[in-house]
């Protein structure tokens, strides 16, 4: 039997009152390499990578092809989910218990300050 354990959380925030401006994908990377930090782990100990992005919200397209290589995916098994964090996070839970893989790294991006609750976007994805 096997068993899943989150063993490392992390985020990277951008601030409007920031001085400098980073990309997306300079965030999602130093949230995905604080995320390995904290849990001990470097890129190579990681069987895959769960992406949740969304085109729509993203407002790119195939927003994973350029998203995926700063979320530790390169030359790794990778999972797109085009839904929400709690899809990729369920996702790659069972993934582990299933025995298909042994360490996954879960990763997902918004943009909640800009939104104001949700994003009109968002609610195209549940029709």
């Amino acid at each position: 039997m096997y068993t899943a354990v989150i063993s490392g959380i992390a985020e990277a925030v951008s601030s409007a009152d920031a001085p400098t401006v980073e990309s997306l994908e300079t965030l999602i990377f130093r949230a995905a390499s604080a995320a390995l930090d904290a849990a001990g782990l470097e890129r190579k100990d990681l069987d895959g990578v769960v992406i949740a992005a969304s085109d729509q919200v993203d407002g790119r397209a195939i927003s994973s092809m350029l998203t995926s290589g700063p979320a530790g995916a390169y030359l790794n098994e990778e999972i797109n989910v085009a839904s929400s964090p709690a899809h990729a996070l369920i996702l790659a839970w069972m993934q582990v218990l299933s025995g298909t893989h042994r360490r996954l790294l879960v990763t997902t991006w918004g943009k909640a300050s800009e939104s104001g609750g949700s994003q009109p976007a968002e609610h195209l994805s549940v029709e």
